[in-house]
């Protein structure tokens, strides 16, 4: 079965301190949606309720959650603070490519053979950071680890390099259970991207393309469908085919903003960018609690020649994200280039040293 988007009705301890950085819902206002996030911070600190301090790491792991950059070093202490939760260090084990591309084997090697489940699973779904040289011999415990979920991972992390024969048997069971489990799942778009994401490791790329769009066929609903075969035709140079893929999912899916976001992309390698940029303000509307898609926006209208607009919206933009330094940086480049004093000491006001 699947699960879909619905009220809880919970009620969760609300932080509108966190809320005012990171555009994170609380249950304040959205019960008093005329209110404000100040307003309920306020309220609160007149109910003597003050709020939780945070370990640097707790903050940068809300960062991260919030898409927001954060050094290697910041994410990996994340992962190694044994004060934090099991869940919350896995997550941000997992959400390491968000950080860096490649990562060295002994970094990730203590989470491979730690005694908790969710940390070697982990490690199993990020060890494609690791370089493929490096990789079979840091992975090929998990391929007999005694949970199902740890080993297929294992295998997918594995498929596209190179395994020295004595992990070959332990390998080849674990890909079946993999290449089961996306059977099993393929009634689904999911499903069905699992198994593009297999074809495409083997560079089998005919493959790949039936399974996206075998995955739009079960699911049209499903935008990551759309957005993955896109990416295939555009690393092919099949530029028609881009953009009819994104204007069909567009059409069955007009509020995603992963599609409109990945079509504005393509207007800009089209160099359309007054086209690219209507479509990164919808993204704005959209996904407001997304950072990267107002820093794009902005990018944009830049490289339209509209560069003081671009310091005008990033003056508001920095208000509602305020911890994102991102936006700050573009906001002290922008007004370095207008030679626009005013801003440019606004801006440095909330640069973090």
């Amino acid at each position: 079965m699947g699960v879909d988007d619905r009220r809880d009705h919970s009620f969760k301890i609300p932080r509108p301190d966190l809320s005012k950085k990171f555009a994170s819902p609380n249950a304040c206002t959205s019960c008093h949606q005329q209110k404000d996030n100040d307003w309920a911070v306020a309220i609160l600190k007149n109910w003597q309720v003050n709020p939780r301090t945070d370990s640097i790491t707790r903050q940068h792991f809300w960062a991260i959650k919030n898409g927001q950059p954060i050094t290697v070093e910041q994410h990996l202490a994340i992962v190694a603070d044994d004060n934090l939760d099991i869940i919350s260090r896995a997550t941000a084990l997992q959400m390491l490519g968000q950080s860096t591309a490649q990562l060295s084997a002994p970094l990730l090697k203590p989470y491979v053979t730690h005694q908790e489940q969710l940390l070697r699973l982990a490690s199993a779904d990020v060890g494609g950071l690791i370089h493929p040289g490096f990789r079979a011999e840091l992975l090929a415990p998990l391929l007999d680890d005694n949970l199902k979920a740890i080993r297929v991972a294992a295998a997918r992390s594995l498929a596209d390099v190179y395994i020295p024969q004595a992990n070959v048997a332990s390998f080849d069971q674990a890909f079946k259970e993999l290449t089961l489990a996306n059977q099993q799942s393929s009634w689904r778009g999911e499903g069905r991207l699992n198994l593009a994401s297999m074809a495409m490791a083997k560079n089998q790329l005919k493959s790949t393309e039936q399974a996206y769009k075998k995955a739009i066929d079960v699911d049209p609903y499903f935008d990551a469908a759309y957005s993955n075969l896109a990416e295939l035709y555009r690393s092919q140079g099949n530029d028609n085919q881009v953009a009819s893929v994104l204007n069909k999912g567009i059409n069955q899916i007009p509020n995603s903003a992963l599609l409109h976001y990945a079509y504005g992309l393509h207007f800009v390698r089209q160099k359309k960018l007054p086209n690219a940029i209507e479509l990164f303000k919808k993204v704005i509307t959209l996904a407001p609690q997304d950072p990267q898609y107002p820093y794009i926006y902005t990018l944009a209208l830049d490289g339209n020649g509209e560069t003081q607009k671009a310091i005008s919206l990033l003056t508001d933009y920095v208000k509602n994200y305020q911890q994102n330094q991102q936006l700050v940086e573009l906001g002290l480049s922008f007004s370095q280039k207008r030679q626009n004093r005013q801003a440019f000491e606004y801006f440095m006001s909330l640069r973090q040293n």
